[in-house]
């Protein structure tokens, strides 16, 4: 499932990268950026920091998550994760892209206590809640986030490539 995510990311930023390839060659300003007035080397600068390097720094996350959990499932005989999960979580961290996964781990923290709050206030404390079915919505979640709170605000313009 995470090597099909990042197949179809790749396959999703190629196809922006040509568009805006034909949006810069069709406008009678921008083609200026482009061979043989300017270098190929600029336009594969601004491709690869607006549609690659983000999903190229989630990756890198997603990987090194993945090695954790591995570690400390390991280290626990099992204990803290189910199977598949790893897969699932590195593919979630990985889709939040970047900035996202800035923000993935506190929002899955907060949700995980608020419903083991829920819990306990219905009268079932102590009970284990998996993070299995929390991972794609903390995802989905700070993908919405990211484009419809952070990116207006000034804190995305410093940290966005």
């Amino acid at each position: 499932m995470a090597a099909l995510s990042v197949i179809w990311v790749a396959i999703g930023a190629t196809v922006v990268s040509v568009l805006q390839y034909n949006a810069w060659a069709g406008n009678a300003v921008s083609k200026y950026l482009l061979p043989p007035h300017r270098g190929i080397d600029y336009f594969f600068y601004y491709v690869g920091t607006r549609y690659y390097l983000p999903f190229g720094v989630s990756l890198i996350f997603a990987a090194l998550f993945a090695a954790a959990m591995i570690a400390i499932n390991k280290r626990s005989k099992g204990k803290f994760f189910d199977g598949g999960e790893i897969a699932i979580a590195s593919t979630a961290i990985f889709l939040s892209g970047y900035p996202g996964v800035l923000i993935f781990l506190p929002v899955l923290i907060v949700l995980y206590l608020i419903c083991h709050i829920f819990l306990t206030v219905r009268g079932r404390k102590g009970e284990r809640i998996p993070l299995f079915y929390l991972w794609l919505p903390v995802s989905i979640s700070v993908i919405l986030i990211n484009n419809f709170w952070f990116s207006g605000s000034a804190i995305w313009r410093l940290i966005k490539f």
